[in-house]
């Protein structure tokens, strides 16, 4: 057990670490994978953390529901991204035409959104300490895409996200409005170009019966866990999708609008199943 304070009320409790990090297997028809929902940092580690700045800082709010299908192999950390960062690189590359946020390393104590400060550099042993999180979470991700190959001959996992409604500082699309679905597929190397075309179908068909928009590569195209993980020639594809939280919450008060949730992944529900039939279909011809 390990104490955990909540970064928005700053209420401690004490978790299990299987609470914070965790699997859940429904089906072994798809993969989700949802790295940026996590509310909790540990308090072993509160001395170098800014909670202040944090409780400022948005965080993929209700994605742990959005994206919950009530199928397939459900991944989870309830750790804050600010805390350790799932969807980065331990080892990041540097230069021009690498993005800002694909840059920075899974312990980064910048906010890409505000530009401050939100924790001091943690000391060697706490980084170590930290990092067996971040690992953990890819263990299993590594796990699922294995039980999954193993089952059916290929793996199926998205990647979910979820995106302001105007693009922040630092990001590709500084200052504009942002689509209500932005599908990343690595400009289509992430996966099969059947299963983003189903998938892209699905949510479009889906999409326009409440006039949103769906885009694909623009302007996020797809991060570190796709760009690890998707690998069509080895028959595992990854797809992420970013969905606008304008569809589904208020920004400015973080308050969840439980009918634009239902509808929302509803919509993310038939998109994924779609893909994993179209899957089955390809599985059948490897």
């Amino acid at each position: 057990m390990v104490e955990v304070i909540h970064v928005f009320n700053n209420e401690r409790t004490e978790k299990d670490i299987d609470e914070l990090i965790f699997s859940k297997e429904r089906t072994i028809d798809y993969i989700l994978s949802v790295p940026h929902s996590g509310v909790y940092i540990i308090s072993d580690f509160e001395h170098a953390i800014n909670l202040k700045e944090l409780s400022s800082i948005g965080v993929d709010s209700f994605t742990d529901k959005l994206y919950d299908t009530k199928e397939g192999v459900f991944i989870l950390t309830r750790l804050s991204k600010h805390l350790v960062n799932m969807n980065r690189n331990k080892h990041p590359k540097k230069g021009k035409d690498i993005p800002l946020h694909l840059q920075l390393g899974p312990l980064q104590g910048i906010s890409l959104i505000t530009g401050k400060v939100i924790k001091k550099e943690y000391t060697p042993k706490e980084k170590k300490e930290i990092l067996k999180f971040y690992d953990k979470y890819h263990h299993l991700i590594q796990k699922a895409i294995q039980d999954m190959k193993k089952e059916h001959g290929y793996a199926l996992m998205l990647d979910c996200h979820s995106m302001n409604a105007v693009g922040y500082k630092g990001t590709p699309d500084e200052g504009k409005e942002r689509p209500d679905f932005v599908i990343g597929t690595l400009d289509d190397t992430s996966a099969d170009k059947r299963l983003i075309n189903a998938f892209k179908a699905t949510l479009k068909k889906e999409s326009e019966k409440s006039n949103l928009a769906v885009t694909k590569n623009d302007p996020y195209s797809g991060g570190y866990i796709t760009q690890k993980y998707g690998d069509p020639s080895e028959n595992v594809h990854v797809i992420q999708l970013e969905v606008n939280k304008k569809n589904y919450m208020d920004e400015e008060t973080s308050t969840l609008n439980p009918e634009g949730l239902k509808k929302i992944n509803s919509m993310i529900t038939k998109a994924i199943k779609a893909t994993s039939e179209e899957a089955k279909k390809l599985g059948a011809q490897v």
